[in-house]
Order: C-alpha cells, then structure tokens, then sequence
C-alpha cells in the first residue's frame, strides 16, 4: 500500500510497483550508497563522476554504483535500475533499449547532469514481443551489440508509419515496445 506523504524519486514507482520498491534489495557488487527515505535524483547524481558514464540497481533507501566508461557501463540487473550519462542527451540510446528489453529490470532511472527520466516496462505482450525480435536465432543468449540495435531498429520500423528511427520520440517509441517513459524532469 502506498504511502500517502510520497517524497522524492518515489513519486515516480507506479503503483503496481511499490511494494518491490520497498521490499527489493539491491544487487550486490559496486559501490553501496545508502540513501535517505525520500531521497531524490539529486542526491544519486552528486554521488556519481561527471566524466564517466555509471549505473546499477536501487530500491527506496540504497543504491550500487557501478563505474564505466565515457559511453557506456555494464552494471548488474535488478527491478529497479538506474545509469547515467555524461550529457544532457536524456533520452534512451538505442542499445540503452535493447539492454532495459532484455533486463529483468521493470523500472529504470536515467540521469543527466541537469534532468533525469523514468522508464517503466508496463505492457508484457509488447516487452516480449520485443525481446524475442532482438534476440532473433539467439533465444538462450545475448546477441552482439551491433546485432541487437539493428534487430531493435528494425523491429521499431517494422510497426510504424513510414518515419525514421531519428524522428521518433522516446514516448512513441515505449509505446511501441509497452514501456512508459516520463518526461524530462529537472531535478
């Protein structure tokens, strides 16, 4: 049940969530950061580099913090996820789809040094459907990058009016795959 005097990054966990939100603990592996009830995206984003990209899993009073590279890092899965990038591009690369699509991740923070966005998997039928295209042949495992984005790209094209992958949206293309995804929000 949720609690009535919601604060911080919480007000962003979908109902249907809350209740792994408090009961899910994080994976272990990084950094441990423990966080204050109530905490929000701004105390997560001064814990973290400015020149290197990170990520790892959350619930409502901790987080891992996993330490990659300029364009990427590889960082374990939870239900709850976050990552990070260098930049004020706040919106999913089209690998960072394919690896949230693959994850047993249902919720994901995304933060940028000014504004940070929520993805939320919301729609089962289109997740899976989804996924199964990316993984093509290779059901048991984790295609290439290069293989994934393609498959990913072709799968968006393959279920839209005639429109590049460029012009889409973030909001369109979750919809198209059954993930919500919230609004750039300044922290």
């Amino acid at each position: 049940m949720r609690v009535k005097a919601l604060q911080g990054i919480a007000t962003h966990i979908p109902e249907f969530l809350y209740d792994y939100w408090l009961t899910t603990n994080v994976k272990t592996g990084g950094a441990l950061l423990n966080l204050a009830p109530g905490w929000d995206a701004y105390d997560l984003l001064r814990q973290i580099p400015e020149n290197k990209e990170a990520g790892g899993s959350l619930n409502y009073r901790e987080a891992t913090i996993h330490i990659g590279g300029v364009s990427s890092v590889n960082s374990p899965t939870g239900i709850f996820t976050w990552h990070s990038h260098i930049n004020d591009l706040c919106f999913f690369s089209p690998q960072d789809w394919c690896s949230f699509l693959l994850s047993e991740s249902l919720w994901s923070l995304l933060l940028t040094p000014n504004y940070y966005r929520t993805y939320t998997k919301i729609e089962d039928q289109k997740n899976i459907r989804c996924e199964k295209y990316i993984r093509g042949y290779t059901q048991n495992k984790t295609p290439s990058v290069e293989l994934m984005i393609r498959r990913f790209k072709k799968f968006i094209m393959s279920n839209i009016e005639p429109m590049s992958y460029e012009d889409m949206t973030q909001k369109a293309l979750g919809q198209l795959v059954g993930i919500d995804v919230s609004p750039k929000i300044k922290p």
